[in-house]
């Protein structure tokens, strides 16, 4: 079954964490943000996945979304996936949608 886990905060980094899964991993299938003006150093960053980690920069204003190849985060480890603060008086929010696979 499908899970969504959201943050969000202005000009401050937003982390949504994955909850620690020992038997299982987690299947991450999509990254969703919003910025509500362009940022000024727009990014997201990962944490415990199997394999690379994630980083890429975001540089507009608005809604995006990735669709993702299977990535699983590191089994019994806590996943992180971090939206970095926008700048002054600019709100930033993150959802993660992912299962246990």
């Amino acid at each position: 079954m499908l899970r969504c886990k959201s943050g969000s905060g202005t000009n401050v980094a937003v982390t949504v964490t994955l909850p620690i899964e020992t038997s299982v991993r987690r299947r991450v299938y999509q990254l969703i943000w919003s910025y509500s003006s362009a940022p000024t150093n727009g990014a997201i960053t990962s944490t415990n996945l199997e394999g690379e980690e994630l980083e890429f920069l975001i540089t507009a204003a608005g809604p995006g979304g990735l669709p993702l190849p299977p990535i699983y985060g590191r089994s019994g480890l806590a996943l992180t996936f971090t939206l970095a603060a926008g700048g002054s008086g600019i709100r930033g929010t993150l959802s993660v949608v992912y299962c246990p696979d």
